[in-house]
């Protein structure tokens, strides 16, 4: 069976988006990021008696996630930062490409980070 399926080059779909804004010493960032359905790689496809018959295109599922930043400057060369990344916990999954069998599941969990930033 042939067949024929457009995508674009490997970890690349064009629709990322995101937005920030800052003032003076204080800087907020609250980014909402969305992917659309894009190409991850091959994998090979085995019938029963183990031989290759193509590659299969896998895929990871559109997804979108919440991010958060904000910092805050205590003289012009000191800041102290709060980061927040995922806050949704949005969990990412990967299909063939084709049928839309699942591959895989990829849960990357919440992450908080605090910082001290000095500028010499």
């Amino acid at each position: 069976m042939l067949y024929s399926v457009k995508q674009p080059a490997n970890g690349q779909d064009g629709r990322i988006k995101g937005v920030e804004l800052g003032y003076q010493a204080f800087s907020l960032r609250l980014a909402y990021n969305y992917r659309s359905k894009y190409l991850i790689g091959r994998h090979d496809d085995y019938p029963n008696d183990s031989t290759v018959i193509g590659q299969m295109p896998g895929c990871l599922k559109g997804y979108s996630r919440v991010d958060a930043y904000v910092s805050y400057g205590i003289t012009p060369h000191l800041r102290v930062a709060l980061e927040a990344n995922n806050i949704t916990g949005t969990v990412r999954r990967s299909d063939d490409g084709i049928d839309n069998m699942p591959m895989g599941t990829y849960a990357d969990d919440r992450r908080y980070a605090i910082g001290l930033h000095m500028e010499l």
